[in-house]
């Protein structure tokens, strides 16, 4: 699903830009996104039971990261 997910982000964005090559380092460990979009990440969830799982959850913080540090 998570294929089909990333998929369907890119046609919800029009094509627009790609997946970028490589990760944003953060002090959490490297924070791979699906999709970047002048300058903003877009981060697709898709499945039949998508919970907030820790995996999750530890994306989220490598995201506030992210945003804290400019």
């Amino acid at each position: 699903m998570g294929e089909w997910g990333e998929t369907r982000l890119e046609m919800v964005l029009g094509g627009a830009d790609s997946k970028p090559a490589g990760a944003f380092k953060t002090s959490l460990g490297n924070r791979f996104v699906d999709r970047m979009v002048n300058g903003i990440a877009h981060e697709a969830k898709a499945g039949v039971n998508v919970k907030l799982i820790a995996g999750h959850r530890k994306q989220i913080m490598k995201d506030l990261v992210l945003l804290n540090t400019g």
